[in-house]
C-alpha cells in the first residue's frame, strides 16, 4: 500500500530575509539536504515554504525547518552538520523520547527543543518539583529553564518566578564592587535579563519585573523565605555551598517548583569548600519527585565552535 503523500505550506514569521539566507544554506544546501534525507520537495519563496512528499517525512520537514530557523535568531551560524543533527533528532521511525512534547508555545513566540536531551529536560521540569541540569554552556540549561517558567507564569500555574545565582565568580568579593546592590549584583544576573529579553516584549517584561512578579536577586536574599506558588530557578549552581545548596532546596513552598542548573567542571569556590551542586547529585538520585538531566558537550546549541573548543579542553585536561 502506498505511503499517504500531503503538500505542506509554511511561513517563517518573523519575516528575516537573512536569516531565511541562513536557514538554505549557501546555493539552498540547507534545504536540499532535508530533501534528499527525507524524500520531499521543498519549494521556497521569500519566507514561505512549500513542502510536499509523504504526510509523516513532510510533517518532520517541517519540525526540522522550524527549529533550523529558530536556531538562526541568536546570530548563530547554521551548517549543515547542526541540520543533519535536527534530522537525525527527529527522522521519522527513530525512537523518539517518551513524552511527545518537542516546543515551549509561549504567548509571544515557540522555542523549539533543538534535541532529545533538551526534551527530557523539558519534561523533568514539567514533572518534578525539583529539577537538576548538569553540563557544559551552550547547552540551554538556564534558557530552557526560563522558558518553562514564563510558560508556567502565562498558564496561571504559579505567580511568580524567582532567578537566583550565588555571589561568586572568578574569585570577586561582592561586598569591595562599587555601588548599591543592585550596581553590585546585576551583571552576575544579566543572563537572566537575557533570556527574558529573548522571550517575551519589552512592555510586558518591565511590568513583570517593576511588579515584582519576576524576581531577580543574589542567591542569599533567599535565606529564611518560604517560596510558594512560585517557579524558582538557581542559575550557575556548582558555585554554591552544601549549606547553600541545602538552604535553597528547602525554600520550596506550596505549588512552587525548583530548577537548579550548573557546569560542575567550572566551580569558582575555594578550593577548600565543596559545591554544593556536585553533593546534591550524590545523595538525592534516589528521591522520586527529583529529577536529573545531564547534558554533554554533544547537545551545545550556540555556535558549532563552542563544541569544538570544550572538547579540546577535555582532551587537555585528561
Amino acid at each position: 500500500m502506498p505511503a499517504e503523500r500531503s503538500k505542506q505550506k509554511l511561513r517563517l514569521l518573523p519575516h528575516d530575509p537573512e536569516r531565511i539566507k541562513a536557514l538554505c544554506g549557501v546555493c539552498n544546501e540547507h534545504l536540499t539536504i532535508i530533501e534528499e534525507s527525507l524524500k520531499v520537495d521543498i519549494k521556497q519563496r521569500e519566507n514561505s515554504l512549500s513542502i510536499s512528499g509523504d504526510t509523516i517525512a513532510v510533517a518532520t520537514a517541517v519540525n526540522v525547518i522550524r527549529a533550523c530557523y529558530e536556531y538562526t535568531e541568536t546570530d548563530r551560524t547554521l551548517d549543515p552538520s547542526t541540520v543533519r543533527r535536527y534530522l537525525s533528532d527527529q527522522k521519522p521511525g527513530k525512537k523518539q523520547a517518551n513524552h511527545t512534547v518537542t516546543a515551549i508555545q509561549l504567548p509571544d513566540r515557540q522555542v523549539f527543543l533543538q534535541n532529545k536531551r533538551q526534551i527530557e529536560y523539558i519534561n523533568n521540569i514539567r514533572d518534578h518539583t525539583v529539577s537538576f541540569a548538569y553540563g557544559p554552556a551552550g547547552t540551554g540549561k538556564t534558557f530552557l529553564a526560563v522558558a518553562a517558567a514564563v510558560d508556567a507564569l502565562m498558564k496561571h500555574e504559579i505567580k511568580k518566578i524567582i532567578l537566583v545565582r550565588p555571589a561568586v565568580n572568578a574569585g570577586e568579593s561582592i561586598g569591595f564592587l562599587p555601588g548599591d546592590i543592585n550596581e553590585k549584583f546585576n551583571p552576575y544576573l544579566q543572563p537572566f535579563y537575557d533570556s527574558l529579553q529573548a522571550l517575551m516584549p519589552s512592555d510586558k517584561r518591565k511590568k513583570l519585573l517593576s511588579d515584582n512578579v519576576i524576581e531577580i536577586a543574589p542567591l542569599a536574599f533567599m535565606r529564611g523565605r518560604t517560596l510558594a506558588n512560585a517557579f524558582i530557578i538557581l542559575d550557575e549552581g556548582q558555585n554554591t555551598t552544601i549549606e547553600q545548596m541545602k538552604m535553597i532546596l528547602t525554600r520550596i513552598g506550596q505549588n512552587s517548583r525548583l530548577c537548579i542548573t550548573g557546569d560542575p567542571s567550572q566551580i569558582d569556590l575555594p578550593k577548600a569548600q565543596a559545591s554544593g551542586l556536585s553533593h546534591a547529585r550524590k545523595i538525592l538520585q534516589k528521591i522520586g519527585d527529583i529529577s536529573h538531566t545531564t547534558f554533554d558537550n554533544s547537545h551545545v546549541v550556540r555556535h558549532r565552535l563552542i563544541q569544538e573548543i570544550i572538547q579540546a579542553y577535555e582532551q587537555d585536561h585528561h
